[in-house]
């Protein structure tokens, strides 16, 4: 028959099924009367059973009693079997008496650990590329981060409830061991152990790892980053145009056009965009054969010398080198008898030009090739046209009568201008930026004019002008063209040479070469209109007049540059660069979480030897050690009843010591103990 340890009496529920709860019902008497057993367990033996009083009979018997060992009632059979640790499974013996499960939880962190940083050392400075099934790196990053953190605060919480039975081998505050078992459940009651200072280093340090383990994660989290880096694509495309020789047809309508749109158009329009699919491209420095303008402002160098006539006053205007140009002062009558009074205002000639028949000085062996020994203009050996430009006022007021006296004090250079045009080889570094064109001119090579002797199979010879980027000989190959009766042209491809360069030149001065007048009419007898008619023999001395001789080469140049790579197949291939996210591991990061699972290796090792150096039992955070073995205490006349309220009793466990014994023999070795 069972009995009672506290001679309470109130049902106790054996184990066993739900379904026999009602049945299997042991009564206990006040005075430890026999148990009675229901008949459906009458033949069940080896196991025990436990009960809690009701709330009611607990309060009515806590005054009555204070020699009760504790409220859980613990019913034996009589039957009792030595053989019941040998029916324990191994599995159970091994995962309660062993720290094997500690030790798999604490390599399964670590090794979760070590997957994160695998994984990282493979995608640190990848492509962001899609994984499989819709993955992400950060998921997958953060799945295995929680696993490390989730076994470290397990690994934490089991050695945090050991040391507690290691704490309570001396004496100790009874509350301290709820301390403790707050301790192991999470931070807050971590922060609470670290707050009363309970416990030993290694528990303190325990306690401070379970807080500072609530970071790992979000540290983790700001290990990746994914800027966004310019790579190079292989599919693409990266193409732009260079000219490394001039067409033949020089006077034909698209010469003829392309002379016109530089007249009119600004330079702006005749940038030739390259070809990048991607919107970023780079292409390495290359060299394109075009016409380059080179201005400079001649006004103080202008001149007008006086050349006096009857009816009419002849100036010669000089900017100082190359050729000069007559400007003509003076005055018509009508048959009406009216007088007009005419002088030219705006002019644009050529100084210097070059034609195969004609040059500036005579002809100079450099190098083995014959080279053109003009002069240098605008720092341009012999350039192949340069133009000149003055503009011209009237400030005389004279009447009819002295029409005829003081005419050289009526006309001043306001404005004068003189520019090259001239074939040349520009070095140019070009790059799209987010489908911006970036085109820098890094060196422009204006070359030499060379003049030789073209021997036909004829027997025939012809004397060529040919622009070359040196004075070295070199050989020149015939360019045909479909029309029969085409100019003669030749050219050098591969060192961007032309001959003639006459022919351009002959095709592009006509279009240039221009003047303006302005008229008074006479408006009665001694008087001028004031007001002047004027009269322009092209419409580019208008343009010229209006913006000025530098502006309108320049648009020339380009025009002419545009217009040749137009008819040039000759490309340059770049690299075609794409933006892509990468993933930047910023490993500064890892020292955090790394700490944290070193430090809560070395608490899980040193709660271990603690363990074993003062052979605490391996109890962890089991609650079965207390209720099989209770908590014993010292019964006297002054004890106070333990009150049944969770605040009541932490009240008197503050008051109570306690003292688990270090021998583990015997009943007594098991017992935590109260002690004065």
């Amino acid at each position: 028959m069972a009995r009672s340890h506290s001679g309470a009496g109130y049902p106790l529920l054996p184990r066993g099924d739900a379904g026999d709860a009602l049945e299997n019902v042991y009564m206990i008497g006040p005075h430890g009367d026999e148990a009675h057993l229901s008949p459906r367990l009458a033949g069940r033996t080896g196991h025990a059973a436990f009960a809690l009083p009701p709330a009611s009979f607990q309060s009515a018997q806590g005054a009555a009693s204070h020699k009760t060992t504790s409220s859980i009632s613990y019913l034996e059979s009589d039957e009792k079997d030595a053989h019941t640790n040998d029916r324990t499974p191994t599995w159970r013996r091994i995962y309660a008496n062993t720290w094997t499960f500690e030790i798999v939880t604490m390599a399964f962190s670590i090794a979760c650990f070590v997957a994160i940083i695998a994984i990282l050392v493979v995608f640190d400075g990848n492509i962001l590329s899609p994984l499989p099934y819709g993955l992400t790196l950060n998921a997958i990053v953060s799945t295995l981060a929680t696993g490390a953190e989730g076994a470290l605060v397990c690994v934490l919480a089991s050695a945090l409830s050991q040391l507690k039975w290691r704490w309570f081998q001396q004496r100790r505050r009874l509350y301290e061991l709820q301390i403790f078992d707050d301790a192991s459940r999470g931070a807050l009651g971590s922060f609470q152990l670290l707050w009363g200072r309970t416990g030993n280093i290694i528990a303190i340090v325990g306690a401070l790892l379970t807080i500072l383990a609530l970071a790992f994660d979000p540290f983790i989290q700001q290990v990746i980053r994914y800027p966004t880096r310019t790579t190079i694509s292989q599919d693409g495309t990266a193409t732009t145009h260079r000219a490394t020789g001039f067409s033949p047809v020089v006077d034909g309508l698209d010469m003829i056009s392309a002379v016109n749109s530089g007249i009119w158009a600004d330079a702006s329009q005749f940038a030739r965009a390259p070809t990048c699919t991607s919107g970023n491209c780079k292409w390495p420095e290359f060299d394109s054969l075009g016409w380059c303008s080179k201005c400079e402002d001649a006004t103080a160098s202008a001149t007008l010398t006086l050349v006096p006539n009857s009816n009419s006053t002849n100036y010669t205007l000089s900017l100082g080198s190359g050729q000069d140009i007559t400007v003509s002062y003076g005055y018509t009558r009508q048959m009406n008898g009216d007088y007009y009074k005419t002088w030219q205002t705006d002019t644009v000639w050529a100084t210097h030009f070059h034609d195969q028949n004609v040059s500036d000085g005579m002809p100079s062996f450099v190098n083995g090739s014959m080279a053109v020994s003009g002069p240098t203009v605008l720092g341009i050996q012999a350039p192949a046209l340069v133009l000149g430009y003055a503009q011209l006022v009237n400030e005389g007021t004279v009447g009819k009568v002295s029409i005829e006296g003081d005419l050289d004090m009526q006309l001043r250079v306001t404005k004068a201008e003189q520019c090259a045009l001239t074939p040349c080889v520009r070095t140019y570094n070009v790059q799209v930026s987010n489908g911006t064109l970036h085109s820098q001119i890094t060196a422009t090579n204006y070359g030499v004019i060379t003049v030789g002797t073209l021997f036909a199979p004829s027997g025939s010879t012809t004397v060529l002008d040919c622009w070359q980027p040196d004075a070295r000989k070199i050989s020149y190959t015939e360019v045909r063209n479909e029309r029969t009766f085409a100019p003669i042209f030749f050219g050098n491809t591969s060192l961007s040479a032309f001959c003639p360069v006459s022919l351009y030149i002959s095709t592009i001065l006509p279009y240039l070469q221009s003047n303006s007048s302005d008229t008074w009419a006479e408006d009665g007898p001694n008087q001028w209109m004031t007001d002047p008619f004027s009269q322009y023999s092209s419409d580019f001395i208008r343009r010229v007049g209006a913006y000025g001789l530098s502006f309108s080469i320049e648009n020339l140049a380009a025009s002419l540059t545009s217009f040749a790579l137009s008819l040039s197949s000759d490309v340059v291939t770049g690299t075609v660069e794409v933006s892509t996210g990468h993933v930047m591991v910023r490993w500064e990061w890892l020292v955090y979480p790394l700490a944290l699972e070193v430090a809560g290796l070395l608490v899980f090792a040193a709660t271990i030897v603690l363990t074993r150096r003062h052979k605490t039992i391996l109890w962890r955070s089991s609650l079965l050690p207390l209720v099989f073995h209770g908590f014993r205490r010292i019964h006297t006349v002054d004890s106070p009843p333990v009150p049944f309220d969770v605040a009541g009793m932490q009240v008197q466990a503050g008051k109570v010591y306690a003292r688990l014994p270090r021998s583990s023999v015997g009943a007594e070795g098991r017992s935590l103990q109260e002690v004065l």
